[in-house]
């Protein structure tokens, strides 16, 4: 038997014995793949947040931001602190660098303890204008397993009295609304996200497990591809009938896209950080703030004729700045000392995002004005226009500043950027040229999808025939 034919006869062997079992996989995962297409998994809506909460009532403010953060004793400014209504009093929410979650009285300046039931349904009310009655106190549950949410647990979960069946989850620990879900929503996940990513409750919420198991589901995935192209390039001029003759034609239409498909779903749990990209840091944003101590000072008589139903204090190249977010989530910017509009100017925030990477020299500058390949509206809308400052260090990074309020919104740099292409474009066919072509974007994934779903039903039902016919014959 020469060395070909061994190939060839291990390659039908693997290709068979991976296909009996892989295809049923692929199968779940092309049809959760199109109701992923069309509903996301749940997640946290800011500006229906905004719209539910009341105006600040500046009167009762007795704290500011200096008092508050002497009291908390933090060594420098934190990542985000904002001013809000909690039950008719304002209270400050302070987030530390290191995730710290706090809440304190902006009227007595003590600690807002733990959220009671009670206090949540009446949250959750406001929140969704509705009657409301409370389900569980929980740690986590299938909606909310993902990391994101440890901060806040645990959670009161909230039904809603409202015709589309919403649950609205408060945190327990800060009273804010980090999530609310449909009947409907609820309903397609189990069609689509859950199963697609393996996102059942107790694997999810082990991550390091859940990753594994995603890596080693998916890499056999990749060689069955593999082998089935290599077959059907073999027996291109072999005709087939039935299943087969689907099998074979919906393969060779369709393989390389579910090569390329399954590998980059691979490649989402980003194996030996091959995608890995960075993050602004704590120190560089504090340098771009052009202010690091745990101070800001703020005149609450001029402001106080101004309407906000959130008030977030930060600095810009060493301003104060007071952003007044309204019901409809746009932020007017006002000098905290003199209540004044700030109007940020390209220039300045070039200069301040200068000290970004203050080793490193800016070697582009550049105002976007439109969507481009890097910076894209398709499942999310980023806003437009940005500034892109580009650096010369040895990962090529990017930062992308949102000229209006002046928040770095994201960073690019060469992992980020691999991220984008092999995951992204591959995954989710994020092209530039055609996410701006909605029913062309719709009509590929459509057609590419049932291609990878006939080759994969057709090759469960060929591989489970096999195997009847293998059972029978022993008997």
């Amino acid at each position: 038997m020469t060395v070909w034919r061994v190939l060839r006869y291990w390659l039908y062997i693997v290709h068979r014995w991976l296909g009996i079992f892989a295809c049923l996989l692929f199968v779940a995962w092309f049809v959760s793949g199109l109701v992923m297409s069309y509903v996301g998994y749940p997640e946290a809506q800011p500006a229906r947040r905004y719209q539910a909460l009341a105006p600040v009532d500046w009167s009762q403010v007795r704290l500011d931001p200096n008092g508050l953060l002497g009291y908390l004793q933090l060594q420098r400014y934190p990542r985000e602190l904002r001013l809000e209504m909690l039950f008719g009093e304002p209270v400050y929410r302070v987030i530390d660098w290191d995730g710290t979650h706090t809440t304190v009285s902006a009227r007595s300046g003590e600690r807002v303890g733990v959220t009671e039931p009670e206090q949540a349904v009446t949250i959750a009310q406001s929140y969704a204008h509705a009657r409301g009655e409370l389900q569980a106190t929980i740690t986590r549950d299938q909606w909310t397993v993902p990391g994101g949410f440890n901060a806040w647990r645990p959670l009161h979960r909230i039904a809603m009295d409202d015709s589309a069946r919403t649950e609205v989850y408060v945190s327990a620990r800060t009273g804010e609304v980090v999530l609310a879900t449909t009947r409907m929503q609820r309903f397609w996940n189990w069609l689509g996200a859950i199963p697609h990513w393996i996102y059942f409750t107790p694997l999810r919420a082990n991550p390091p497990l859940w990753r594994q198991v995603v890596l080693w589901a998916s890499a056999p995935g990749i060689l069955l591809a593999v082998t089935g192209i290599w077959i059907g390039i073999l027996r291109l001029r072999t005709q087939y009938r039935g299943w087969k003759n689907w099998h074979q034609w919906s393969g060779i239409i369709g393989g390389l896209f579910l090569l390329t498909w399954i590998f980059s779903g691979w490649l989402s749990v980003n194996p030996n950080g091959w995608l890995s990209g960075g993050s602004p840091d704590a120190e560089a944003l504090l340098r771009y703030a052009g202010h690091e101590g745990a101070e800001l000072p703020v005149d609450f008589d001029k402001l106080a004729h101004e309407s906000a139903r959130t008030v977030r204090f930060f600095h810009i190249d060493g301003t104060p700045i007071a952003a007044l977010v309204l019901a409809d989530g746009t932020e007017r910017l006002l000098d905290a000392r003199t209540a004044e509009r700030i109007a940020l100017t390209d220039d300045r925030l070039i200069d301040a995002a200068r000290r970004l990477m203050p080793d490193h020299k800016v070697v582009e500058r550049k105002r976007i004005e439109a969507y481009d390949s890097y910076w894209y509206a398709h499942h999310d809308h980023p806003p437009l226009p940005v500034l892109r400052v580009a650096f010369d260090d040895p990962q090529h990074t990017w930062f992308y500043i949102d000229p209006a309020t002046g928040l770095v919104l994201d960073l690019l740099d060469d992992g980020a950027r691999r991220w984008r292409w092999w995951f992204n474009a591959l995954h989710r066919l994020d092209f530039s040229w055609l996410v701006q072509n909605r029913v062309l974007w719709h009509t590929t994934v459509w057609v590419l999808c049932l291609a990878g779903l006939i080759t994969s039903a057709s090759g469960s039902v060929i591989g489970w025939r096999r195997l009847r016919r293998k059972s029978r014959a022993k008997a």
